[in-house]
Order: C-alpha cells, then sequence, then structure tokens
C-alpha cells in the first residue's frame, strides 16, 4: 500500500513538473491586414524551436460567427532572430476577395497553445479595408459546379465583389472542366497548365499552383517534343479572381490563337469524381477558406462562406451553389479535424 501510495505522489509530482514547464501561452502579434496579405508573427515559448498554428478571424473575434482560418507561423524573418532567439515564426496569409468591397472589417489573429493553456490575441485588432481592384483581361466563365469543384476555387477568398471594369472584360473561351497538369519525360522540372483545348501550354510555378490550390500530385508525364511544340501561352495570373455577372467568371489573361497548332495527346481517363478536384480532397493548398475548425481560440468556431447575391436570380443560383459547394468543404474539413 505504501509502495502505490508513493508511486501516486511520484506521479503526481511528474505532472505537476510537466504542466509548470510547459506554462507559457503564445506570444506574437499581428502586424498588418493589407489588401494583399494579412501578416505577423507567433511563437510559443514552450517549443521556441518550432512553428505553432495561428487563426485568423475577419469580421469579429473567436466564437462571434465570423469567418476564420489557420496558417502556420513559420516563415523566416530577420527581425525576430534577435528579438525572440529564433526566426522562422512569421506568418502570412492572403487577403481574401470577398471582403474588398470598400467596407471596414476587423481582423483577429490568435496564437494557437502547442500543449494546454490558452489561446490568446495577438496585439491589436487591424482593419482590412479595401475596395474591389478594377479587372482587366479577359473573363473566362466557369460552367457549373463540377468545373468549380476541379478547380477549388474558394467562395470567401477568390471571390471579388463585381468591380470596376470586370462587367466590361471580353469573354474569352469558357475554362477547362478541370485542371490538367504535365511535366516532360525528359526531366525538365517546368509544369504545366494544358489549356485552349490542348493547344497551349501554360508555365505553372509553384507560388502559383499553390494560391490557385493545384494538385501537383496529379501531374502527367508526356513525350517532351510533343509538348516543346504546344504554343506557349501566358503564366497564370498570381492568385485566381473570381467574380458574378449573370454567371461565375474568372479573370484570366489574352492568349494567343493557337486552335491552327499542334495539340497535345488527350488526357487519360478520369478515374470517379473524388468531389475535391484533381487528386481529390479539399484541403485548398496555400491556405485557403476551406480550413475549418472548431477550437480557433478560448471559444469555438463556424466558418461562414461569403456570400454577395446582388446581380440578379441568375447570379443568385450560381452563387448559391459556389455557398453550398464551400459548406461542403467546410464540413468535410471538421470531420476530418475531429
Amino acid at each position: 500500500m505504501r509502495f502505490l501510495v508513493s508511486m501516486l505522489v511520484s506521479l503526481a509530482c511528474v505532472a505537476a513538473a510537466s504542466t509548470e514547464a510547459r506554462a507559457a501561452d503564445p506570444i506574437g502579434y499581428l502586424d498588418d491586414a493589407g489588401c494583399n496579405a494579412v501578416a505577423g508573427w507567433s511563437q510559443d515559448p514552450d517549443v521556441p524551436g518550432s512553428p505553432i498554428a495561428v487563426h485568423l478571424y475577419f469580421g469579429g473575434p473567436a466564437s462571434s460567427g465570423a469567418p476564420a482560418v489557420a496558417t502556420l507561423a513559420n516563415v523566416y524573418r530577420d527581425d525576430l532572430c534577435t528579438a525572440i532567439g529564433s526566426c522562422e515564426h512569421g506568418f502570412i496569409a492572403g487577403s481574401p476577395l470577398s471582403l474588398h468591397d470598400g467596407g471596414a472589417h476587423d481582423v483577429y489573429a490568435y496564437g494557437i497553445n502547442d500543449g494546454a493553456g490558452t489561446n490568446p490575441q495577438l496585439g491589436v485588432v487591424h482593419t482590412l479595408a479595401c475596395a474591389p481592384d478594377a479587372q482587366t483581361g479577359i473573363r473566362r466563365r466557369i460552367d457549373g459546379v463540377p468545373t468549380l469543384n476541379a478547380w477549388r476555387f474558394d467562395g470567401f477568398w477568390d471571390l471579388l465583389p463585381l468591380g470596376e471594369g470586370a462587367a466590361s472584360l471580353a469573354q474569352g473561351p469558357d475554362l477547362p472542366e478541370r485542371p490538367r497538369l504535365v511535366r516532360g519525360d525528359d526531366d525538365a522540372p517546368e509544369v504545366w497548365l494544358i489549356d485552349g483545348d490542348g493547344h497551349l501550354r501554360r508555365h505553372v510555378t509553384p507560388e502559383t499552383a499553390a494560391t490557385w490550390r493545384l494538385d501537383l500530385s496529379a501531374i502527367e508525364i508526356v513525350d517532351a517534343t510533343k509538348l516543346a511544340l504546344v504554343t506557349e501561352g501566358t503564366e497564370l495570373r498570381a492568385r485566381p479572381v473570381t467574380f458574378i455577372d449573370g454567371a461565375l467568371f474568372v479573370v484570366d489573361e489574352p492568349q494567343p490563337d493557337a486552335s491552327n497548332g499542334p495539340s497535345l495527346d488527350p488526357p487519360p481517363p478520369s478515374v470517379g469524381d473524388g468531389g475535391g478536384g484533381v487528386g481529390g480532397g479539399d484541403d485548398g493548398a496555400g491556405g485557403g477558406g476551406d480550413n475549418g475548425f472548431d477550437d480557433a481560440s478560448n471559444g469555438g468556431c463556424a466558418m461562414q462562406p461569403a456570400s454577395d447575391a446582388s446581380s440578379g436570380a441568375a447570379a443568385s443560383v450560381v452563387l448559391a451553389l459556389f455557398g453550398l459547394v464551400a459548406a461542403r468543404r467546410l464540413r468535410d474539413a471538421r470531420r476530418a479535424s475531429t
């Protein structure tokens, strides 16, 4: 009996010591909420060399029902090396286009504790106030929910309120039903998006692959000689910009007319729908708005997809479908996190 009591006391002491050793809450600061990005830094002193999660809320604090997204504080910053003794604790997330409506939207950031403890707000609240940017180029129609799913467009991050110039953009060809990524069989590192019914190849950088949520695990290896003959178009824009004007469109650059030029072989047949675009999954690479979670700070959170039903009945139907897709992705993300 004495042995049992002694062991229990020892375990209690170890637990208490462990709790004391990991008693610090995250530190950090929300530096800016701009029209291009939301940025700051955070560190948990209990694990000073490890990155931690940061949860961002747009329009209200945690537990208010405001839209929220998780990001990781793992970006190198020179100013942190001396200040906190470790460099890779910055975070940066895109500015959600759905909030570029000319209004003021408060942004809150919370550092997520690596262990037990609270998830404190990082610094002060910043206000995001951005008018919709004027758009140039062409508009390309997104024809239906399967195409929307395959490209992983997100109503919170990518849907710009109808800005100056968007309604007058010339209409180009519909967006392909799904993104097709290829690479030559000569071991060249370049990745290409095939467009124009196979007659165009467009270079994809790692940065654009992330912001467009392209699935790099689904790259096809094709004949490099044939690929080199396909007309080269422009690179994808830095991030997708979608808008509603009677239908759902994505903004793009005009492409060269290559309809009479060489074409790449047809893609292999798809295996099932997958429900979340090429390669399946709805994780939204690059920090999409479908990263739902339930305990972002001291309270719960429920991500709310943005909506804008100001473009007439047809636009309302398209946007409702957009919202349903976003809601389904949120539900799936929550299930995956439990």
